[in-house]
């Protein structure tokens, strides 16, 4: 008997065949077109809402800081552009760390500027200056490869306060405005320490260039200071060291203490960077959209 229609069709036609044959039957063996062979795909998992931010990267926060930092400096530049731009083109600066390599060319140096002043620094102090967290606030000023000034600092009060030691220029380089380019460098250095509240510094009350050049970047009287010498004193149990100690190693004589602070200074500062910060994302929001207006 010949076999029932659609049991073993062995035809080739394009076969658009879904789960079951419309011509009923067993499915054919034909060499069909149809749907692959894929099994249903599961349900998708619901889509997460409000997953949390990823936190910025490293390096993002360090360029945060970089762009603040820079702004800081450009803005302390700006300030005391015509004390520092005396003979820029011609007499170009640069400046460089204490080490124990040059403490004696830091010795001389003081003693040529400030006879007075090397007396009362210590070794140990000059040694302080070379530590490497203690670099941005002791450094050179080099004219070419001549070292032709600097500044030595010491911190006090559990590093809130800043004692300037030394503050020299060799007789010959004054009044080219060296002088300011130091200390410029010197409050660059010190508004980047968020800690740091003071900076002081002792001038001889007879010096009144002296005290009218730190006033020209802030620095205010704060103290007068008279140091005596008491021939009454003995070195017996350190009494002798323990007031030098208390008169900030300072020499025989009538002082002036002035006080920058630098708090305040930084603060000051701050509210320039922000704005310059603010003006630039705004100009930078403004230039967008006109060129966006350009392309329509």
């Amino acid at each position: 008997m010949p076999p029932p229609k659609g049991k073993k069709g062995k035809g080739k036609g394009k076969g658009k065949n879904k789960n079951q044959n419309q011509g009923g039957g067993h499915q054919g063996r034909g060499k069909g077109k149809g749907p692959k062979g894929k099994g249903p795909k599961g349900p998708k998992g619901p889509k997460r809402k409000g997953s949390p931010q990823k936190p910025k990267s490293k390096l993002n926060e360090k360029q945060q800081f970089e762009l603040v930092k820079s702004k800081m400096e450009n803005n302390i530049d700006s300030m005391y552009t015509q004390y520092t731009t005396k003979h820029k083109e011609t007499m170009k600066t640069f400046f460089g760390i204490f080490t124990k390599h040059n403490q004696l060319q830091l010795r001389e140096l003081i003693k040529a500027s400030m006879p007075k002043v090397n007396d009362q620094i210590t070794d140990k102090c000059l040694k302080q200056t070379q530590k490497d967290e203690n670099r941005d606030i002791n450094q050179f000023i080099f004219l070419g490869d001549i070292v032709i000034g600097a500044y030595a600092t010491e911190l006090k009060n559990n590093d809130k306060d800043l004692l300037l030691r030394a503050f020299c220029i060799l007789p010959y380089f004054r009044n080219l405005g060296f002088g300011s380019r130091l200390m410029v460098k010197l409050l660059k250095s010190v508004a980047q320490r968020k800690k740091l509240q003071n900076l002081f510094i002792y001038i001889e009350e007879e010096n009144k260039k002296g005290i009218a050049f730190v006033e020209r970047f802030g620095f205010e009287i704060c103290e007068n200071k008279k140091v005596e010498n008491n021939q009454n004193d003995k070195p017996k149990n350190g009494i002798k060291e323990e007031k030098k100690q208390q008169n900030d190693c300072l020499d025989v004589g009538n002082y002036v203490k002035l006080k920058l602070d630098v708090k305040i200074y930084r603060q000051s500062v701050m509210v320039l960077v922000r704005k310059q910060i603010k003006d630039e994302e705004e100009a930078s929001k403004h230039a967008k959209k006109n060129d966006s207006n350009k392309h329509k």
